[in-house]
C-alpha cells in the first residue's frame, strides 16, 4: 500500500480523522456500490475480518475512533447505518440536496450504548 496521509495508521494527533462528510456517501452506500471491488476488497486485508453492508459503518466507526487523530467525526447518517437514500449533497447539483432529517426514534437506545461504548474505549471524551 503506498505511504498516505489518509491511511489511519499514517494519521498524526494533529489531524481529524472521519468517515466520511455531507458531500459523500454513507459508509453503507459506498460499500454496496464498491462490494467486492479493490476498495472494500482493501479494507478487509486491513481489518483481517469480513465486511458486510450490515456492519461496514460500524468498522469504519471503530477505525476512526481507534486512530490517533485528535478529532474524530462520525456524520448521523453513519452513526445509523444508513445508505445511500441518506446521503447529504451530491457536490455540483442542485437537487435533493439538504432534505435528509433525522425522524423521530431513529437515535435508538441501542445505537446510544453503541456510541457510549465506542466513546469509552477509545478515549474519545
Amino acid at each position: 500500500m503506498p505511504k498516505s496521509i489518509n491511511i489511519l495508521h499514517n494519521h498524526t494527533v494533529n489531524s481529524i480523522a472521519y468517515t466520511g462528510t455531507h458531500d459523500n456517501d454513507t459508509c453503507r452506500g459506498w460499500y454496496r456500490q464498491d462490494k467486492g471491488q479493490k476498495q472494500s476488497r482493501q479494507l478487509e486485508r486491513y481489518i483481517g475480518m469480513a465486511v458486510t453492508e450490515e456492519n461496514v459503518h460500524q468498522i469504519l466507526i471503530r477505525l476512526v475512533y481507534a486512530s490517533v487523530a485528535e478529532l474524530a467525526i462520525i456524520p448521523l447518517q453513519d452513526v445509523l447505518g444508513l445508505d445511500e437514500s441518506s446521503w447529504l449533497n451530491t457536490p455540483a447539483t442542485t437537487g435533493r440536496n439538504w432534505l435528509w432529517r433525522l425522524l423521530p426514534g431513529q437515535l435508538t437506545s441501542d445505537i446510544e450504548t453503541q456510541l457510549t461504548e465506542w466513546t469509552t474505549v477509545y478515549h474519545r471524551y
